[in-house]
């Protein structure tokens, strides 16, 4: 083959493997376009009308996608979603599909008394985890962050509850940890504790027991991040502490973050940055 030949020959090859990689480059592009940030709001995921879930998708997102479960705080008997919206909307933009949930709450006419909040948490999980490939985000990968009652029932499902090893680590703001512990417990919390169970640590204290999430600590158990306000006058820093402690016996991965705060501005404008750091920091390292 003379030179010409050969420059020619090499002329059409590049051609062809620039229109190739072009075309690359359009569908990657269209890619990139149908999968740019998403927000769905109340999406049901049961008859209830409580049963909802607001969905955030980040852009750029895939079947290796991890998703963060939120599941706010209210002393089990109120509280919204929409109380850590802004809290979804960053983890979101950190690369986290995030699954922001309301659920049945306790002292209603309908009576639901625990177990209904943790059958309600593995009931979003599951439809999110069914519609993982249509949301390009992982079926496998998730975790759990809960803030005050709702950490108590993020640390009870993960604990007691999972058993399809999807939930790969929880996060607890300000969480109950053993409803056994009358230390500094006074009588409101009994009160929202009798709400939750449908009886109280004097009549059954078994059902308190089995409601508490350090009851289950194992060598088997999940990494665990507890951040706990050391001035809580409703949920003791002492809670965090005996949890971390059993945590460490059985080597379970673990980390209790201490804030100055009470126990409803854990998340406060000077910690703020502490505090959403250690959160992604610990996401990023446990949720695999």
């Amino acid at each position: 083959m003379n030179l010409r030949l050969k420059f020619l020959s090499g002329l059409t090859l590049f051609t062809l493997l620039f229109a190739a990689c072009s075309k690359d480059d359009d569908t990657n592009q269209v890619k990139s376009l149908a999968l740019e940030a998403k927000d769905s709001l109340n999406i049901s995921y049961g008859d209830n009308s409580k049963q909802t879930l607001d969905l955030y998708l980040p852009a750029n997102r895939d079947e290796n996608t991890k998703v963060v479960v939120l599941v706010h705080g209210g002393f089990w008997f109120q509280g919204d979603k929409v109380d850590l919206g802004p809290y979804a909307k960053f983890l979101q933009s950190q690369g986290f599909a995030v699954a922001n949930i309301n659920y049945r709450l306790t002292n209603t006419p309908e009576n639901n008394i625990h177990p209904a909040q943790v059958n309600d948490i593995a009931k979003a999980i599951d439809s999110v985890s069914a519609n993982a490939e249509k949301l390009h985000v992982s079926k496998s990968k998730f975790a759990i962050i809960g803030a005050s009652s709702r950490a108590h029932l993020a640390l009870l499902y993960t604990y007691a509850f999972e058993k399809k090893n999807r939930v790969k680590t929880v996060i607890a703001i300000a969480g109950p940890t053993n409803l056994t512990d009358p230390t500094d417990i006074g009588d409101f919390q009994k009160l929202i504790a009798g709400w939750f169970l449908g009886t109280t640590l004097e009549q059954n204290p078994d059902v308190y027991l089995k409601a508490s999430p350090i009851h289950y600590v194992c060598e088997k158990t999940k990494p665990t991040l507890l951040i706990h306000g050391t001035n809580d006058l409703v949920v003791p820093f002492k809670q965090a502490g005996d949890l971390k402690a059993k945590l460490d016996q059985y080597n379970v991965p673990n980390n209790l973050l201490p804030v100055s705060s009470g126990h409803d501005d854990v998340i406060n404008p000077g910690n703020q940055a502490l505090v959403l750091g250690n959160i992604v920091a610990w996401l990023n390292i446990y949720l695999n």
